[in-house]
């Protein structure tokens, strides 16, 4: 059932015009097309288009009341219009308001950061679960309760208005902690400016959404900013990182509750030490303000150390059992497209024949990293586990920042030896332009650099051309299921082509050994 409630309640604490009438509304709309009787439309600037382009349509539909900002108000005597200092930066509360403020009673955490964020809102929900707290997330991967299937949304970070609608409908399905993904636009748009965080997190800062922001300054000052809120009690820090660190000392000058996290810097809060890593995960020792501990997990890479032990200073900084944490911790799972090792289908088109042993077959990871820094953990992570040859097909979107391209071909040189260079999303650009951009960063020989625009063909490419005791990685897409070329979005799924692409080369490896045992027998 949807909450209704008088236009003064939902306005109380905003600073607005006068109200000519007091009437019930029954729902909020940004956009005027889902305008239905009874729902207030607010009027706000989007990045394309302003929504006063909109009022008439709103009002066609049934708009109750119309919300623009004050900057924009001239009174009509024919229709409840309202003027709302800030309308933008107060969004996220008149939501609040219209859906009881959930974030209050709910447990909430929310991380940001350039790389991270998804895992590591997995990761504590997951933790939380298993200490026993029905848990959700909301970010890239959808929203929902972690054993349920989530709903897209197609945002890390969804509007003011759905922010606050998800956070009542997951506390209505009795979660009691959530998780939230919280991106640099979103902390710009102030779209969860009115959610009360227990936890908030920062997990790295390096180069990216320059298009938007304008310079990496502005971009590490919102990424500040969010930790910072007034809002948000406990902040938790990826001190390994130097701006962070920056960051996290300025916190803790201004008397902000601070815990730092890492594997590297001495004064760590929450540290990681004697590790050891296998392609079937790590093991550390953990050291931290709530005592001594060993953890053991399946995934991969040295970030991903990091990662867990975000989780870990999350859930002590919510008071859980520091021991049980880390026996928790062994059952932590990967998450979809984040150094996710491809399998071969379930349904394998195998026929009769035994498969090959699995060491006749390479090892292939799917990751979501699309910055250089994104990418060079990603390819740090897996060099001491490569036998052989680190192999790298990766492409940079378009319509985008194009100052990071010739960054991660440069990071791509430094440690794969052999590179392919592909689309990702190109956009309207031109897929072969940037692919060339890419190029300029790579500064040696181009002997083992292959450029294939088709993404499709790139994969094959790769995974056929390996050796049995190579390593490839497929950057950039993780678990988008899509590939936007032009301006149509067509199904694409890195792990869905390399899984196929890995089946034939076992069924050619099986063909092929059936062929030299019938010479043998001949």
């Amino acid at each position: 059932m949807k909450p209704v409630y008088k236009l003064s309640h939902i306005l109380h604490g905003v600073s607005h015009t006068a109200l000519m009438s007091d009437p019930e509304v029954s729902g909020l709309a940004l956009d005027s097309r889902r305008v239905t009787p009874g729902t207030v439309f607010l009027a706000v600037a989007g990045g394309q288009v302003h929504g006063l382009q909109f009022v008439d349509s709103a009002i066609q539909n049934g708009a109750q009341v119309v919300l623009v900002d004050e900057r924009d108000f001239v009174p009509d005597s024919h229709f409840p219009l309202v003027g709302v200092r800030g309308l933008q930066q107060n969004l996220s509360k008149i939501a609040g308001a219209f859906y009881s403020h959930p974030s209050v009673t709910l447990k909430v955490m929310g991380v940001t950061g350039t790389n991270g964020k998804s895992t590591i809102v997995s990761l504590a929900a997951q933790l939380e679960q298993l200490l026993g707290r029905s848990s959700a997330t909301i970010g890239t991967l959808g929203y929902g309760l972690i054993d349920e299937q989530v709903i897209e949304t197609g945002m890390t970070t969804p509007d003011a208005i759905s922010c606050q609608a998800m956070l009542a409908d997951l506390k209505a399905k009795k979660a009691e902690f959530v998780a939230m993904e919280v991106s640099s636009h979103g902390i710009d748009q102030h779209r969860v400016a009115a959610v009360q965080y227990d936890v908030s997190v920062l997990t790295n800062i390096t180069r990216d959404h320059l298009d938007y922001h304008g310079s990496f300054e502005a971009y590490a000052a919102t990424k500040a900013s969010f930790v910072d809120h007034q809002n948000c009690k406990v902040a938790v820090i990826n001190i390994d990182d130097p701006e962070c660190e920056i960051i996290a000392d300025t916190l803790r000058r201004k008397g902000k509750y601070v815990i730092t996290y890492g594997q590297h810097h001495r004064k760590a809060d929450v540290k990681a030490s004697n590790i050891q890593y296998s392609l079937n995960g790590f093991t550390c020792d953990v050291s931290s303000p709530w005592g001594q501990g060993v953890i053991s997990s399946t995934l991969v890479g040295a970030f991903n150390v990091n990662n867990v032990l975000a989780a870990i200073s999350v859930s002590c900084a919510l008071e859980a059992d520091f021991q049980r944490v880390c026996q928790a911790c062994a059952a932590l799972n990967a998450v979809a497209g984040r150094m996710q090792k491809v399998a071969i289908p379930a349904n394998n088109d195998l026929g009769n024949m035994a498969p090959t042993e699995a060491a006749t077959l390479p090892s292939v990871f799917v990751d979501y990293a699309h910055t250089p820094d994104a990418l060079d953990n990603a390819l740090q992570a897996l060099v001491p586990h490569v036998q052989n040859a680190l192999w790298v097909v990766f492409g940079c979107g378009g319509d985008r920042d194009k100052g990071k391209r010739p960054l991660m071909g440069a990071v791509a040189e430094k440690f794969a030896q052999h590179i392919v260079i592909t689309s990702d999303n190109p956009r309207t650009e031109n897929a072969d332009s940037i692919l060339e951009d890419i190029e300029q960063g790579i500064v040696g020989s181009k002997k083992n650099v292959t450029s294939i625009v088709d993404r499709k063909q790139a994969i094959e490419y790769a995974v056929a051309a390996c050796d049995e005791n190579d390593c490839v990685l497929i950057a950039g897409k993780g678990h988008e299921n899509y590939q936007i070329i032009g301006q149509t979005k067509i199904a694409f799924d890195d792990c869905l082509i390399a899984g196929e692409c890995l089946q034939e080369r076992m069924k050619t490896a099986n063909e092929n050994d059936l062929e030299k045992s019938r010479g043998k027998s001949c």
